[in-house]
């Protein structure tokens, strides 16, 4: 799968294998999402952006570099999501009604089929919602059943338990 390339300022050499996927909405357009993930006084990130037309932006390198997109978070492996997960953005208003078009969300499963031939340690699909602390910081991605994209891509989807 071919990836358009536009390098985040806003990362740190990685120093764990990353294990976990986290799915994000830009809650913008893609094209402004871009700018953003990209301007160093923004201070934060992802590895990739999805548009509502499919194509895929690569803006670090998943298996060499740390992204800031997870925020304080405690996921599948701890606290410290950033640390080994790879993070996804997803061109979406973050509504709940806003819909993912089917060429966004099969960009999406060959993505996630793509990182997991290269990077034998991803095992688990989560949400920025089930990762964010505090619990009910964070809502996206909004409106996804993102379940199905899990087992569509060998991923094992990972929630946060209810206590």
């Amino acid at each position: 799968m071919a990836h358009r390339e536009h390098k985040t300022p806003n990362a740190r050499p990685r120093r764990r294998r990353p294990s976990t996927v986290v799915l994000h909405s830009t809650a913008s357009s893609a094209r402004s999402a871009e700018a953003w993930l990209t301007n160093p006084a923004s201070r934060v990130s992802a590895h990739y952006l999805i548009s509502k037309s499919g194509e895929v932006v690569r803006m670090a390198d998943p298996l060499r570099e740390t992204t800031w997109h997870a925020g304080r978070s405690a996921g599948p492996e701890g606290k410290g999501v950033n640390a080994y997960s790879v993070g996804i953005e997803l061109e979406n208003a973050n509504t709940g009604k806003d819909p993912y078009p089917k060429a966004q969300l099969e960009a999406l499963v060959g993505l996630l089929r793509e990182l997991r031939a290269a990077i034998p340690s991803l095992v688990w699909l989560t949400t920025h919602r089930d990762v964010c602390l505090p619990v009910g910081r964070k809502t996206d991605p909004a409106g996804l059943d993102w379940e199905p994209l899990a087992e569509a891509s060998g991923l094992a989807p990972w929630r946060r338990k209810k206590r």
